[in-house]
């Protein structure tokens, strides 16, 4: 089944997906969420996810089942009304670049190694306070933080994935002299 430039909007998730009476995988160009909550998706194709702005809540992996999922891109609408999401729930997808919502104050992420991100970017309006990195989840090369001072962040001992850090150049020094952003290459946005 796929539904060519067809945009569905759906409320909160309780299941989103094929079933095994479906044959193929479900496509879907463009999947606007418009509930409060998103979780259980399993076996369907998104080209485009939109994120509305009334959704407060994005279950992880672990607390939501995220399985044979393949999201391209991932769209938050501002201003957005989620305080903490877990990463798990890119576990599955295709998703190459993520700018978080503005109004994520906690990023968790426990479950699952997350492959094809690549660039990920935290707004210079974020409100993010703390992010804590599970040992195994980031394969992602670059990290693009515009907050002039650095979240919290917690890295476990057996961490070994080195991303590059780009920070505004009048920032520069504030990350440097951070225990934990120190650890990895930081890089000025010029």
């Amino acid at each position: 089944l796929f539904c060519d430039k067809i945009s569905l909007c759906i409320g909160s998730s309780k299941f989103i997906g094929n079933s095994s009476s479906l044959p193929t995988r479900i496509k879907i160009d463009t999947l606007r969420f418009c509930g409060t909550a998103i979780n259980n998706i399993e076996d369907v194709s998104i080209n485009h996810m939109i994120v509305n702005n009334s959704v407060t809540s994005v279950h992880g992996r672990d607390t939501g089942y995220f399985e044979d999922l393949i999201i391209n891109t991932i769209e938050f609408e501002e201003p957005a009304s989620i305080s903490s999401i877990d990463m798990g729930f890119l576990y599955d997808t295709k998703v190459k670049e993520l700018t978080i919502p503005t109004s994520i104050k906690i990023i968790k992420s426990h479950v699952g190694v997350i492959n094809g991100l690549k660039k990920f970017i935290i707004p210079q309006n974020s409100q993010l306070e703390k992010w804590e990195l599970n040992s195994d989840t980031y394969y992602f090369e670059e990290i693009y933080c515009y907050l002039p001072t650095p979240p919290t962040l917690k890295i476990p001992s057996n961490y070994r994935f080195t991303p590059i850090i780009y920070v505004p150049i009048e920032n520069y020094s504030t990350y440097l002299s951070s225990p934990t952003w120190s650890k990895f290459t930081i890089k000025p946005i010029l």
